[in-house]
């Protein structure tokens, strides 16, 4: 995993028109990388090999090397993140980035916006790792170029691709729970073709989710198939499809009226993600993306094996983006978006479908030691009217060792459906006089490289307004007057004695400054530690990741105790293109819980586990 704060706001080097059609292709597309400064997509739109936003790259062979099966675990060992989960593998997991909201954060698939209009989040735990090339996460406001959903960072997921040539994968895996995974899949191409298709699986009998519950075991059943295609017709024309479609079977704990009498509840889903786009050169230093992109999310839910609900949302949307290299050290980026949520459900909403169009700029300029970048967008929302929302970035070189970054950034976001008008149910319903968040942060750091690694260290505030909560009886959401959230940073990565190393610290204080109470479910201080090393055919790791205590209401009267979980892994390439792997996760058989139940019993995580894997990539 490389955690890089790394030197500089613009592109370092000379623009050229290959370079600005990579960067807009970033589905499907190629990837300049290197291990010290890889080339990001997300932070500006454009590839950019040098930003000031706190930002990580997982690449596929990051993932590998932890052997992480599924997204919510994956990304809950990143710095800033927390992972909230309700009973093991496929069950609902929620992600608190720098402790803003679940729905905070805008994750992009292939350039594509994937959420629930109704929900307001990603449904992440349905997402395929196996499906997964590379993952770039951005901390911090990015709401001056992706408009709302991003007031909390932005994560974008790359699925499987390949540049040149052929190349076959499969893997099969089995463990514990009875936990069954297969994939496989064909990637390549030549100089102006590539190409992929990939097929996975993932099963498991699962665990009991809520304790004190129905004693049964939950399973999930996942499969899912993902393919690209990208064609350069020129030096200066290119075009890309991208599809991802996955459905699953998820078996879990419901709420119950009568405790001696439970039900079987199931969640079948679909997940759908389609883009197409295409890049022309207008002239050596203009380049012309567009955009056109369809995401759906779809919850079928079923209550001793009868249907009692639907849940299908659908987000649509087009971009236009004009890139424009000037004086080789200054980008400008000019662009126009449309955006469109739908929503079609067996529950009756005031109001099915609202569109979003805005218009957004940024520019990006490089004077040797500073470097600064500068953002702004208009938002016109079909229901809650006109935002502006902005950004800027700097970033000074005091030496060559170090370099000195802070930002400043606004943002918004509009409620959920679910949150302006679900139903009375269960005793709960949404509030339609609910206004939009807004937020005001500022950060600062220093980061440098020296002859053991790299590092960083971030200081963090957010101010939101108008946060919206769920109240402590749990009737119905709210807004929060004034949340203050502010946090600590630091992250190092270094090769000791031939050992990779990477660590990372976060510290947390999420407040509700009416109340004075920290916010639901953010720990306060959450640490990683992850060690690897090679010796020829043979590689070994370990991962150890401690999380302070937190609180499961608002009123901070329900606390959960913090924990710590160790992992190992392993893996020995017996034969050319062949290999084993293994993995124990939460070795100790660490019990703790991330959330509560209404009625305050605890969703379960996975106890020791194991998972043994054959592997063939050429």
């Amino acid at each position: 995993m490389t955690t890089h704060n790394v030197f500089g706001v613009a592109l370092r080097r000379k623009t050229n028109i290959i370079t600005l059609i990579a960067a807009s292709m970033a589905s499907p597309g190629t990837y300049a990388d290197t291990s010290l400064t890889p080339v990001t997509v997300t932070a500006n739109r454009i590839a950019t090999e040098s930003i000031a936003a706190s930002t990580t790259v997982i690449t596929r062979e990051d993932i590998e090397r932890m052997q992480v099966n599924n997204l919510p675990e994956l990304l809950s060992r990143q710095q800033g993140i927390g992972i909230v989960s309700q009973g093991g593998l496929g069950k609902l997991s929620s992600l608190f980035m720098r402790g803003t909201e679940s729905d905070h954060v805008l994750v992009l698939v292939d350039g594509v916006r994937w959420q629930s209009a109704t929900a307001g989040g990603a449904a992440l735990q349905h997402f395929p790792v196996t499906q997964i090339e590379r993952i770039e996460i951005v901390r911090g406001p990015r709401s001056g170029l992706y408009g709302a959903e991003a007031m909390g960072g932005v994560i974008q997921i790359f699925t499987r691709r390949e540049d040149t040539g052929f190349q076959p994968t499969a893997g099969l895996g089995f463990g514990s729970d009875n936990t069954r995974q297969a994939s496989a899949g064909i990637n390549g191409g030549s100089e102006n073709t590539h190409y992929n298709i990939s097929l996975a699986h993932q099963e498991t009998e699962g665990i009991n989710a809520l304790l004190n519950n129905n004693l049964d075991e939950d399973g999930y059943k996942n499969q899912s198939v993902a393919a690209n295609l990208s064609h350069a017709f020129s030096d200066r024309f290119k075009v890309g499809l991208s599809a991802l479609y996955a459905e699953g079977e998820n078996e879990y704990d419901g709420f119950e009226f009568d405790p001696t009498n439970f039900s079987d509840y199931e969640d079948d889903t679909v997940q759908q993600i389609l883009s197409a786009n295409a890049s022309f050169a207008v002239t050596s230093n203009w380049l012309m993306d567009f955009k056109l992109g369809d995401s759906r999310d779809k919850s079928d839910n079923f209550q001793n094996d009868l249907k009692t609900s639907t849940f299908n949302t659908q987000h649509q949307f087009a971009s236009l983006q004009n890139t424009v290299s000037i004086l080789d050290k200054h980008t400008l980026i000019l662009g126009l978006d449309y955006d469109e949520d739908k929503v079609k459900s067996s529950t009756e909403f005031t109001d099915t479908s609202r569109d979003n169009k805005a218009v957004f700029a940024s520019w990006l300029g490089d004077f040797d030691r500073l470097n600064i970048g500068l953002s702004g967008r208009y938002d016109d929302n079909e229901q809650f009217g006109s935002h502006t929302t902005g950004s800027a970035e700097v970033g000074f070189q005091i030496n060559n060792l170090i370099r000195l970054v802070g930002s400043m950034g606004t943002g918004f976001k509009a409620p959920t459906f679910n949150d302006l008008y679900f139903p009375a149910a269960f005793g709960f319903q949404g509030n339609p006089d609910l206004d939009p968040e807004r937020l005001r942060a500022h950060e600062i750091g220093l980061e440098g490289e020296t002859n053991w690694g790299r590092w960083s260290a971030r200081y963090f505030h957010n101010d939101i307004d108008d946060l919206i909560t769920i109240k402590s009886d749990f009737s119905t959401v709210e807004n929060i007057a004034e949340s203050r959230i502010r946090g600590f940073e630091l992250a190092a990565n270094a090769i000791i004695y031939q050992w990779d190393v990477a660590a990372n610290i976060s510290i947390l204080d999420p407040k509700n400054q009416d109340s004075d109470a920290l916010l639901a479910r953010r720990a306060r201080q959450m640490a990683n530690l992850s060690l690897d090393r090679s010796w020829g055919n043979l590689s070994a790791g370990a991962s150890w990741k401690l999380q302070g205590h937190s609180y499961n209401d608002a009123a901070n009267t329900q606390r959960l105790a913090g924990f710590g979980l160790v992992d190992l892994r392993a893996k020995y390439t017996f034969a050319p293109a062949w290999a084993v792997e293994a993995r124990i996760q939460n070795l100790f058989d660490q019990d703790y819980f991330t959330a509560l139940d209404f009625s305050g019993n605890g969703y379960q995580s996975l106890d020791r586990t194991g998972l043994i894997s054959i592997v063939y990539q050429p």
